[in-house]
């Protein structure tokens, strides 16, 4: 579920629907961003206002702060909704770290066959806005400093059940943060945050439309426009990519 992004929009368009100056190391457009490479994060400051934002890049794979070794990030690009609160990888970066994940597309993975494994031939859609807007999935972050001495910020998408079209590919979806409730979400409370989080589950499906593209996508190292291509009728069906990461 939501292994791979898109982010492509002009960089004077993201600044301005997220109300912050973007970081020197972002490179855009990227078609195929994967778990382990960096992510556009948008946080709040230390100065305590939800007015107050940042933009940083973040790894997709989040590497909780007391953790011994970096590996554990493998298997944290995305937390469930449902546990986020109680999990010991991500309670802390929950109550105290959340962001807005900054993309314009996710991909996911349709199964000739739904009743296959994931290993079954699949078909990549894109997910995207109707009207071509970035959007915000949302977020928590963590710093994490390697035995070295290194300090490394990482992120992981939270995901909930599927709702609308995104449902007929996949029974779990990122869940999207509305741009009026940025601040909110950045600011929340504990409680706050997971009251606000069952809210706006219930409404990430809206305005997102999904179509059929090249199967180009699957491997990692294509990062071009031909990934966003719509798929053809004799474009051949491959394995669904599982998720790979480079710690």
């Amino acid at each position: 579920m939501c292994g791979r992004a898109t982010l492509t929009c002009p960089p004077e368009v993201l600044a301005e629907h997220f109300g912050v100056a973007l970081p020197a190391s972002l490179v855009l457009p990227r078609f195929n961003i994967t778990p382990s490479q960096p992510m556009l994060v948008v946080r709040a400051t230390r100065s305590g206002s939800p007015a107050d934002r940042e933009a940083v890049m973040a790894r997709w794979g989040l590497v909780p702060h007391w953790a011994e070794d970096a590996s554990i990030g493998a298997r944290c690009a995305q937390a469930r909704r449902e546990t986020i609160a109680q999990s010991a990888a991500f309670r802390d970066a929950f109550r105290a770290r959340r962001c807005l994940v900054a993309v314009d597309g996710y991909y996911e993975w349709r199964r000739a066959h739904p009743q296959q494994k994931k290993t079954g031939a699949a078909t990549p859609h894109w997910v995207h806005r109707g009207d071509g807007a970035p959007f915000a999935l949302a977020g928590v972050w963590e710093r994490w400093t390697t035995p070295e001495g290194e300090r490394v910020e990482t992120c992981a998408v939270i995901t909930t059940e599927a709702r609308g079209d995104v449902a007929q590919l996949h029974h779990r979806m990122p869940v999207v943060v509305p741009r009026e409730r940025f601040s909110a979400w950045l600011a929340a409370s504990p409680t706050g945050a997971s009251e606000l989080l069952s809210q706006i589950a219930e409404e990430s499906a809206e305005g997102l439309a999904c179509r059929a593209v090249s199967p180009r996508v699957n491997r990692p190292e294509h990062d071009d426009a031909a990934c966003l291509e719509p798929a053809t009728a004799d474009a051949p069906l491959a394995p669904e990519p599982q998720l790979t990461f480079r710690f």
